[in-house]
């Protein structure tokens, strides 16, 4: 695993199928949807691409859309312009951001 920055907090998600009679679970499901992930705090601007957005996944964004409220971000203080996103480690978009 590599080593994070101090001020970033480095998270491995993971998410399994869901029990159905089409889709029964299988071991290794969790293997397989293993993202690994980064929370960063961002300054946004009027051009940023934010990830997880439309307009970012369309470029091949793959940071979760959940998590990440579809480009809105999660609150980190009281300054608007300060948003914190889970970046996935395999976005080419926002993986050096």
């Amino acid at each position: 695993m590599a080593t994070s920055r101090p001020d970033e907090l480095r998270v491995v998600l993971h998410y399994s199928a869901r029990l159905t009679k089409d889709l029964p679970y299988v071991e290794d499901t969790f293997d397989r949807h293993r993202v690994s992930v980064r929370f960063k705090i961002l300054r946004l601007d009027a051009e940023a691409l934010l990830p997880a957005s439309h307009d970012a996944q369309r470029r091949g964004c793959i940071c979760p859309v959940a998590e990440n409220r579809a480009g809105a971000g999660l609150a980190v203080s009281d300054d608007r312009k300060l948003k914190g996103f889970w970046i996935a480690d395999d976005c080419a978009i926002h993986r050096n951001t």
